[in-house]
């Protein structure tokens, strides 16, 4: 009934009752693909909304063919798995490759596959919440403290940010550290303490009960006790030196000890 051609027994497609070329039927009542146009004759797929010739189907990154039930959607378009993963997935910090939905871990502001986050050191796995950054990569705490963290002057092991930690002549130690009273001291009599008392602070007391300065104040604490000595004994008429109960001059009054 559309173009006039004739017509056999084997060779029309009914509509409505009326008789149709397969071109004109299709032409006229076929779905169109939303790729190429063209009337669907045969087998359609329906997907996204829209009507496909299955030759269509097609991946837009790659182009290759697609199942109807076996595709990634994006923007009303289709992808394989690998080119939706590639172009549309965040990429793993450690590995480069693309992150499964469900996958992604996120630490130092980054996305990381789990079995990718790992100390940088020893490949220890890591939890987001445990562990310590150095120059935007991932350290175990052992590790950490190892590399970065200030060295003990007695004992040489790292201050963890969770010790507590004493400056001795500009560096960290331990409070507990044994070997940080083995530093170099000024021990002094008690005689002259009460003067001291307020020059300095004592750093530890010896266990015959004299205090201990630390060597660096030397300087500060001479002249105070020859001041002390000039003040508190009368000199000698014949050597002109002062006269303590046991003798003592100013270099005697001190002496230089480790603890």
């Amino acid at each position: 009934v559309e173009c006039g051609k004739i017509l056999t027994v084997d060779n029309f497609i009914e509509r409505l009752g009326s008789p149709y070329c397969k071109e004109d039927y299709h032409r006229l009542f076929s779905p169109k693909c939303c790729v190429c146009t063209e009337p669907i004759k045969d087998k359609a797929i329906n997907a996204l909304g829209k009507m496909w010739h299955t030759y269509c189907f097609k991946c837009t990154a790659c182009a290759c063919p697609l199942e109807e039930k076996n595709f990634y959607e994006k923007n009303g378009m289709p992808y394989c798995e690998k080119d939706y993963m590639n172009l549309f997935h965040p990429k793993c910090t450690g590995c480069g490759l693309p992150i499964a939905e469900g996958r992604q871990i996120t630490a130092m502001g980054k996305p990381w596959h789990p079995e990718c986050f790992v100390c940088t050191i020893c490949v220890k796995p890591l939890q987001p919440e445990t562990f310590k950054e150095h120059a935007g990569k991932p350290y175990c705490e052992d590790d950490y403290h190892k590399l970065f963290s200030p060295k003990c002057g007695g004992c040489q092991q790292p201050i963890t940010d969770k010790d507590e930690k004493v400056m001795v002549r500009g560096k960290p130690w331990h409070p507990g550290c044994n070997a940080a009273i083995n530093e170099p001291v000024i021990t002094v009599t008690p005689a002259v303490e009460p003067l001291l008392q307020k020059a300095t602070r004592p750093k530890v007391e010896t266990d015959i009960g004299r205090k201990s300065y630390p060597i660096d104040d030397l300087d500060s604490l001479l002249p105070l006790l020859d001041d002390f000595v000039k003040k508190s004994y009368p000199d000698c008429s014949g050597c002109k030196t002062p006269i303590t109960d046991v003798s003592l001059t100013v270099v005697e009054l001190i002496q230089c000890t480790s603890v």
